[in-house]
């Protein structure tokens, strides 16, 4: 896997991340528990992204537009 894929695969369970983290903010009664820990793994996440992203350089740089496009086609739907 080069650079660049690992660094979208990271993009898109970040962006994974984020949908759970709405979809439990939506509920009646969020599990402030779970919730803390799906933020948790999305900084580390985020950390990771932004250390292979300067070890890398701009080669590795992920278009913006690849990257949404990504993250809808991954992540879970919206309530």
């Amino acid at each position: 896997m080069s650079m660049q894929d690992h660094l979208v695969a990271l993009h898109v369970r970040h962006a994974s991340l984020e949908a759970a983290v709405r979809l439990e903010i939506a509920r009646p009664l969020p599990d402030e528990q779970r919730l803390s820990e799906l933020k948790r793994q999305k900084l580390r996440l985020k950390d990771m992204i932004t250390a292979l992203s300067r070890h890398a350089g701009s080669e590795a740089a992920v278009p913006a537009g690849m990257l949404k496009q990504l993250a809808a086609e991954h992540a879970p739907p919206r309530v």
